[in-house]
């Protein structure tokens, strides 16, 4: 998509999600007006969130197994025993140790899951509006604006008295163009400065009333434009070109040193919302559950019924890690209850330990993964990016090759690309220094924050340091084309 200079917002009749589409584009979810399928489907659209019940069902879940295991621990196992009643011959300093020890992580548990639930993700567009109020109060001057002249500069044609006399006149050559051609801007050999970028602000200015529509042609036409690009900065998204001939196919063992790796596709220019209306900074996606886009956008949560962005970020690693000891704690106490006890077991106890060891797996890995996620810069939607360049890869070798075949010249090729790109993955856009300092962009500075839900993550959620071994559009760069001092 090119990029938009004006300042002008898009008019307010202009609803992206309801115009007519261009030629070729039609929206699967359009329903006839007057229609029930259509009106409902108008309700729950991407730009709307779902049903209040529908988002907050899981939650009601999960505070009722909360509820349960206070119930089954206290009541039914440390209460009896300090009552010196208990089924497993239990003391009552035993009773009254393992119930302390519960209480306080219910509560820890309980203060980070609440923590969750009232803290919001960091929605792009609430920033978007303030911003926005902010830019015109400080630099729209006073003076009235000057005339803007038109983006594309027209001919006016006035047809003489007998429109069958002469012909009309030659369209400008300015404005013909071949279909399925694109102009594109004049490219500069030196980076682009961030300070003087258009998009060094990706909360600036609204586009013009172009934007949806340049969107909209441009994913149209970007087909038949992609096959065009071609360097360390490649743009297109479909496999390279072999370099075998149809004669030495799957036979030549130096057919391999030729092939190139396929590089994912970049986009350039404002990242335009049909649904929000707003341009989308780095690190935001629209989430169709929440109805809104999501500021470093990880997934939405079913469990606490919103998204976990980058405002609740490092409440959602506290949560899952104070979830992980809660259950262990308890999985402990009913397995050690159930082996000692000499009377009838407990059904509701036994019933207990597979509830608290499947939510213990799932937090603990769900923490496990996620310290992985902070320390290399990347979310759970970014690092799809890197399961998708490695089936690539594997695609573009599989056609090479083939499939069973040739597994030392696809290691080889493998290493060779690797080499190409300095061993910089695909998706460490995000990754600009140590593990450390990742994970005091994400977490705080202070270590009482990684361990109780208190403090805030570091930085704005709009504005990221970038890995520089990128371009400053996100390219994944050869090493032969980083700056010099990284070579």
């Amino acid at each position: 998509m090119a990029d938009v200079n004006s300042t002008l917002p898009p008019p307010q009749d202009l609803d992206p999600t309801h115009q007519a589409p261009p030629s070729g584009l039609h929206d699967k979810g359009d329903a006839r007006a007057g229609s029930s399928p259509g009106r409902w489907k108008e309700k729950y659209t991407p730009a709307k969130p779902d049903p209040w019940v529908q988002r907050k069902f899981a939650v009601g879940i999960l505070i009722a197994l909360v509820i349960w295991s206070f119930y089954v621990v206290v009541g039914r196992i440390c209460a009896p025993a300090i009552q010196r009643q208990s089924a497993a011959s239990w003391s009552r300093a035993t009773g009254a140790g393992t119930m302390v020890g519960y209480v306080v992580l219910w509560l820890l548990f309980a203060w980070s899951y609440l923590k969750m639930l009232v803290t919001g993700p960091g929605f792009a567009k609430e920033v978007r509006s303030r911003h926005a109020l902010k830019l015109m109060l400080e630099v729209v001057p006073k003076t009235s604006a000057p005339p803007v002249e038109p983006l594309h500069p027209f001919i006016q044609y006035n047809p003489p008295s007998d429109s069958m006399a002469l012909p009309p006149p030659p369209v400008p050559p300015t404005a013909m163009q071949q279909p399925g051609t694109m102009r594109e801007p004049a490219r500069s050999d030196h980076p682009r400065d961030a300070s003087t970028s258009p998009e060094s602000d990706p909360l600036g200015p609204d586009p013009s009333m172009l934007a949806p529509i340049t969107n909209a042609v441009g994913s149209a036409l970007a087909p038949h434009a992609s096959h065009q690009m071609s360097s360390s900065a490649t743009l297109a998204t479909q496999r390279p070109p072999t370099s075998m001939s149809k004669k030495g196919k799957r036979g030549d063992l130096e057919s391999g040193d030729q092939l190139q790796r396929p590089v994912p596709r970049v986009e350039f220019g404002p990242r335009w919302c049909r649904f929000c209306e707003i341009n989308k900074p780095d690190r935001t996606h629209h989430c169709r559950h929440c109805g809104t886009c999501v500021m470093a956008f990880d997934h939405h949560c079913l469990w606490v019924g919103l998204c976990v962005g980058w405002g609740n970020h490092k409440f959602f690693m506290v949560f899952n890690m104070w979830s992980a000891f809660f259950c262990l704690y308890i999985l402990v106490t009913c397995i050690v209850y159930t082996s000692k006890s000499t009377a009838n077991t407990d059904g509701q106890v036994v019933a207990l330990i597979p509830v608290s060891a499947l939510f213990f797996l799932f937090s603990a890995m769900m923490f496990g993964s996620h310290v992985y996620l902070v320390i290399t810069g990347k979310t759970t939607v970014e690092s799809f990016r890197g399961r998708d360049q490695h089936e690539r890869e594997a695609e573009v070798l599989q056609q090479e090759f083939g499939i069973l075949w040739h597994n030392f010249d696809k290691r080889r090729v493998r290493k060779r690309w690797k080499e190409e790109f300095g061993g910089v993955p695909v998706d460490g856009r995000w990754r600009f220094g140590t593990a450390g300092q990742m994970w005091k962009q994400d977490m705080g500075e202070s270590w009482w924050g990684w361990i109780f839900p208190v403090g805030r993550p570091l930085g704005d959620g709009i504005h990221f340091q970038s890995n520089p071994h990128f371009g400053p559009n996100g390219e994944w760069l050869r090493k032969q084309d980083w700056p010099k001092d990284l070579q």
